[in-house]
């Protein structure tokens, strides 16, 4: 039973967590980045996961936002580059599951709400899958802006639903509005 109650609660943290994926962003302060026009995708390197599927589908969903920006694809004489990077990281969670022992006395001689509540310490292990946008100043050749989000995954895949609302979502934070 105790068991059982410990596999709802780290599935209630796991989707829950899910829910809620926090946004982060690197920005250089005072930096103009409207004067930026056009932009090309850096060649993918061969460190990171690849799929070519999963692929053109972020190159699709930043290639809208970046176009809703007023930003044209050039990939003869670009202002920026736009790479991305999909990592996966074990993380360890550790729930405190309250619960009573077995007690050799009948119920009379203690109560639920004594001393004879227990805490029990239950570690777990879930795979975070951390999604990064970076854009680089080609003329200048420096890093200018970061964008990324973390979400726990509930298997060894990133899904495109979570990968286009993680670009939504990092290029609301974006310092050139659409």
């Amino acid at each position: 039973m105790r068991s059982l109650v410990s596999v709802i609660g780290l599935l209630f943290i796991f989707l829950c967590s899910s829910c809620v994926k926090e946004v982060h962003t690197s920005a250089l302060d005072d930096w103009d980045y409207e004067q930026y026009k056009t932009y090309a995708w850096m060649i993918p390197t061969d460190d990171q996961l690849y799929n070519a599927i999963i692929h053109q589908n972020i190159h699709n969903f930043v290639n809208k936002e970046m176009h809703d920006r007023g930003f044209i694809a050039d990939s003869v004489d670009p202002d920026i580059l736009i790479d991305y990077r999909l990592m996966v990281e074990e993380q360890e969670v550790q729930t405190v599951q309250p619960f009573f022992p077995e007690s050799p006395y009948p119920q009379r001689f203690w109560q639920p709400n004594n001393s004879m509540l227990s805490y029990e310490l239950q570690e777990g292990y879930y795979e975070e899958g951390v999604f990064y946008i970076d854009i680089y100043d080609l003329e200048r050749e420096r890093h200018i802006w970061s964008g990324w989000t973390v979400e726990p995954m509930m298997d060894d895949t990133f899904h495109e639903k979570n990968l286009l609302r993680s670009v939504r979502k990092i290029f609301r934070q974006f310092p050139v509005d659409d």
